[in-house]
């Protein structure tokens, strides 16, 4: 039992109960050569991952802490119609600020009424009338933190 004839590649192998049981060696597990190549790419892959949770809790934090000045340009920003990232960031991400969060809610409201109303504008001329009533509101309320 020690040697099969015409099985140069194959081997016995002895199970729990006394048994040879033929193993050819093609079915044997070989090494898997993209093994490394596979672990360095899931340990980018959760690198990427960290950056960005880590990236969007600093803006988030950063965001919540928005003082009346940062309300005011993120209004004229979009007024402006220059970019509208800063006004992006603030319909975004909340504000601590209780008063200040109240002003980002009505200024959401206003964008998805007012939004793609006109061609070339964020908003429409009624929204932006909205937003400058309301950037009236807060320079008139914050007038002496903003200058």
């Amino acid at each position: 039992m020690s040697s099969i004839s015409g099985t140069s590649k194959s081997t016995l192998k002895r199970t729990g109960h006394n048994q040879a049981v033929l193993t050819d060696a093609s079915t044997r597990r070989k090494p898997d050569r993209y093994a490394p190549m596979f672990s360095v790419l899931i340990a980018i892959i959760l690198g990427i991952l960290v950056f960005f949770s880590w990236a969007t809790h600093r803006t988030k934090k950063r965001h919540a802490a928005f003082t009346k000045a940062d309300v005011i340009l993120a209004i004229e920003n979009v007024l402006s119609g220059e970019t509208h990232d800063e006004w992006d960031l603030f319909l975004t991400w909340a504000i601590r600020d209780s008063y200040l969060e109240s002003i980002r809610q009505k200024c959401i409201a206003i964008s998805r009424e007012h939004s793609g109303n006109e061609t070339g504008k964020d908003l429409g001329t009624p929204g932006e009338e909205k937003l400058r009533m309301i950037l009236g509101e807060l320079k008139g309320a914050y007038q002496g933190a903003y200058h």
